[in-house]
């Protein structure tokens, strides 16, 4: 894969989130599909893995397989390699029957996390139909290590201007119970373009990064991430999109066959800035 993104270089971070991770898993791993026969579409679990790879910590909305194994088995397609990522993942979370799991994945060559490193957010008024996942992350480096907390997201599309309200105060409850930590990254599916985030840009020290259409279809813009833009200033200036056209050579409809949503990517350097505040 050569994606349109920067290179994980030496001092640089790349952190990515993907929506409708659920459809591949799915699609590939289900009782009567698992097993390196079993499989019904290793070039899907292929492209995905490559993708996964193109990042230092990945976040995944949408995981709706129902076996155990799911995510354990994409982790073997993404370091069959010979790379070292490993995952948390939050227990089922929604409303209905067709609950979701949040999902994080990082190279443990890269960064320090893990699964008692996270938690999902407490909902106690059920503002949200997926209450986010939160994960504590540390660059892997001797030497003034950026630290990090990332809110992973999936709005509800019926209920996304209650939940965007919502998401302001969990973005603020957050940043108070991980306190005198500074840099919290939410970051998934806000089913929002910027300029209709509601509470998440009521207040002028929040930014959005990506300002493109992250559909596969390239005509919505669903996902972000919104940052502290006076606390982070660990962040590069650099984010976007992969596109996954470009990136494999494929036509749309193939493309689609991965992800209904393109990743997208925010890059931070690896080093903590002593000059970022609150």
């Amino acid at each position: 894969v050569e994606p349109p993104a920067p290179p994980r270089g030496p001092t640089a971070l790349l952190v990515a989130s993907l929506r409708n991770a659920g459809a591949a898993l799915d699609e590939n791993f289900n009782m009567k599909q698992f097993g390196p026969t079993k499989l019904k579409d290793k070039w899907v679990m292929q492209r995905f893995s490559e993708v996964i790879r193109c990042f230092d910590v990945i976040a995944l909305q949408e995981v709706t397989s129902k076996e155990q194994n799911a995510v354990p088995k994409l982790l073997e397609w993404v370091n069959q390699n010979g790379a070292r990522y490993e995952f948390s993942i939050s227990p089922r979370i929604g409303r209905t029957k067709n609950a979701e799991q949040y999902v994080f994945l990082w190279d443990t060559s890269r960064i320090h996390a893990g699964q008692k490193y996270t938690y999902v957010v407490t909902d106690e008024s059920d503002l949200m139909h997926r209450e986010p996942f939160v994960g504590r992350f540390q660059v892997a480096t001797s030497q003034q290590p950026f630290r990090f907390l990332l809110i992973n997201v999936h709005t509800d599309p019926e209920e996304t201007m209650q939940e965007l309200n919502a998401l302001a105060f969990v973005y603020d409850s957050v940043r108070r119970y991980e306190y005198p930590e500074d840099d919290i990254l939410l970051l998934g599916d806000l089913n929002a373009r910027p300029g209709k985030l509601q509470g998440l840009e009521r207040d002028p020290a929040l930014v959005s990064l990506v300002n493109v259409p992250t559909n596969t279809r390239k005509d919505k813009t669903y996902d972000n991430f919104v940052i502290n833009q006076y606390a982070t200033t660990e962040f590069s200036g650099r984010s976007g999109i992969l596109d996954l056209e470009s990136a494999f050579g494929i036509n749309q409809d193939t493309a689609l066959r991965i992800s209904d949503h393109l990743p997208i990517w925010a890059e931070f350097s690896i080093h903590e800035n002593q000059r970022a505040g609150s």
